[in-house]
């Protein structure tokens, strides 16, 4: 054999190997399951912070989907809920904000049995939460540019009609609206839809918004003995574990086209992450006094970890991240002394190391369906 007949070959033999591989590639989509958690004793800024950030993952709620060969849109679709601490945190302290279920069948009932290119052009122009979407001006004006308080359905429907005449001035949103029809999908349900939606994110974080701003129940006792705002903070990582458990279902499911799911679990503590219930504080102050290893800090989180959540959290393909950026910052006006804030780390770090999870650093912008997942993209 000649060596142009042999070079010739060879491309063939790599064409083919590459043809195969790419037909062995498996597509993995990946979701977010995103817990706030709001800690009314903490201080305004901090919800402040959170809210902002909610309200832009609330904007990106519609995520990516596979179509085909085709990955359409980007980050995580949105599963969002809010938990209020108070003296005991439980279930009924938990309101969601976007439920998944929901999201996913709307954007599925767009798509159709459309083609890659055709739900990309349909993501671009109803869904996304970065262009001039249908979906980002509503938000926009009824979310982002005016109080929640005072959103109205009515004129929520009233203006995507308004957005939907003004867009058809374009063949591409003219195009969009013809093939979301075969589903069943008119540019009236489209935006009645869309503001439904809307409504019950705003509707939730008016009650938000009020329970953060309703003076805070007093809990029984503390060191000092005068009774301090209640922050039940391991209850409310109880009520995340049966949170996440219920999201088990959703992790590594079959979606068919070469397709599988990939979850990730992101909480956020809008909290200084100093838990006191009608038991009383938890006492970092008077841990591991004669050293600085946190040795007793550690162990106590782990013990309370155990305790609280014994099977700890499930063991998500994506991970499980834990962020805490107001852990130890001032509340109730008192000043964290050095070895409180490092025996709080200690014990924090324990804590959710035990239920599986990693508590991490960060400030804004944080559990908004752009979260690296522990095992990166496969």
């Amino acid at each position: 054999m000649d060596t142009k007949m042999r070079t010739i070959l060879v491309r063939i033999l790599l064409i083919v190997g590459l043809v195969v591989g790419l037909s062995a590639c498996k597509h993995i989509q990946k979701e977010e399951a995103d817990i706030i958690v709001v800690d009314p004793t903490t201080g305004q800024q901090a919800w402040t912070d959170t809210r902002s950030g909610l309200i832009d993952r609330v904007q990106n709620a519609f995520g990516s989907k596979w179509v085909g060969d085709k990955e359409v849109g980007s980050g995580a679709t949105g599963n969002v809920s809010v938990i209020i601490v108070g003296s005991d945190t439980n279930i009924t302290s938990s309101l969601d904000i976007l439920t998944y279920t929901d999201l996913i069948n709307f954007r599925d009932s767009l798509y159709g049995d459309q083609v890659g290119p055709r739900a990309k052009d349909i993501y671009t122009q109803l869904l996304n939460g970065t262009s001039d979407s249908l979906w980002k001006r509503l938000v926009t004006r009824f979310i982002k540019n005016q109080s929640v308080s005072k959103f109205d359905l009515d004129a929520c429907t009233s203006q995507a009609s308004v957005d939907i005449a003004e867009k058809q001035g374009t063949t591409v949103f003219k195009s969009v609206l013809k093939n979301i029809s075969q589903g069943g999908t008119t540019s009236d349900t489209l935006g009645t839809e869309m503001c439904q939606t809307i409504s019950n994110v705003a509707s939730q974080m008016v009650e938000i918004d009020r329970r953060v701003n309703t003076p805070h129940a007093t809990c029984n006792e503390d060191t000092s003995k005068n009774p301090k705002g209640c922050s039940d903070i391991l209850g409310a990582a109880e009520v995340i574990a049966d949170k996440l458990h219920d999201s088990e279902g959703l992790d590594k499911r079959d979606l068919g086209n070469e397709t599988t799911l990939e979850l990730n679990a992101c909480v956020l503590y809008a909290s200084d992450m100093a838990h006191y219930d009608n038991d009383g504080p938890t006492l970092f102050g008077e841990w591991d006094l004669d050293n600085n290893t946190g040795i007793e800090a550690t162990q106590q989180g782990k013990d309370e970890a155990q305790n609280r959540i014994p099977d700890g959290y499930p063991n998500f393909s994506g991970g499980s991240e834990v962020y805490a950026p107001y852990l130890g910052h001032l509340t109730d006006n008192h000043p964290r002394s050095k070895q409180e804030l490092r025996e709080m780390k200690f014990y924090w770090s324990s804590f959710f190391k035990e239920t599986g999870a990693n508590l991490k650093p960060g400030t804004r912008n944080l559990c908004i369906g752009n979260e690296l997942h522990n095992k990166g993209d496969k």
